[in-house]
């Protein structure tokens, strides 16, 4: 059980090795404290309902419960929960669903060492927070867009699935790997 003055804090995401690195990152703040981990979206959703985390730290692209949907639900079923995204996407489709479903911290994973506190203090403070490299790259690919007047890229109308599909193609995965 956590701390009463500690901000108690909550990472689901499906690679052991990230989320280590990201509690450890986190605990090194003397207030903050992770009082739990999971694997997957339906882990992570009951984990979060017991241990009313202040923060829940979610990758985009989980099994069982993707981190938009898991996201739109702790935002109806425990709004008092600040919800934060990790992602290796930069698309503006997945990025407009994350703010649509009310996750008030967009976090890419690649700056996730460095913008990760500043992330979750601006949460607790009420603030929403987004990678500055993301912040450049989306007013740059609408402006581009708006100058060139073109419409949303077929990639960017695919889902997180079948993103995640496309990648593990693009790594040489076999269908049934998949």
């Amino acid at each position: 059980m956590a701390l009463p003055n500690k901000l108690n804090i909550v990472i689901a995401d499906d690679h052991p090795v990230f989320r280590h690195g990201l509690r450890n990152i986190i605990e090194r703040e003397p207030d903050f404290e992770v009082v739990g981990e999971a694997g997957d979206g339906e882990i992570a959703l009951e984990m979060i309902r017991s241990q009313r985390p202040t923060i829940a730290i979610l990758d985009v692209s989980m099994p069982k419960l993707d981190g938009i949907a898991l996201a739109s639900q702790l935002i109806r079923q425990e709004p008092s929960v600040g919800v934060i995204l990790v992602t290796m996407y930069r698309g503006q489709k997945l990025f407009t669903q994350a703010i649509e479903a009310g996750v008030k911290g967009y976090v890419l994973k690649d700056s996730a060492a460095s913008d990760i506190i500043n992330c979750i203090r601006a949460v607790v403070a009420g603030q929403n927070y987004v990678s500055p490299e993301l912040t450049t790259y989306l007013i740059g690919s609408v402006q581009r867009a708006e100058a060139a007047g073109l419409a949303v890229s077929d990639l960017e109308s695919l889902t997180i699935t079948e993103l995640r599909v496309l990648s593990l193609l693009a790594d040489y995965q076999t269908s049934k790997e998949i």
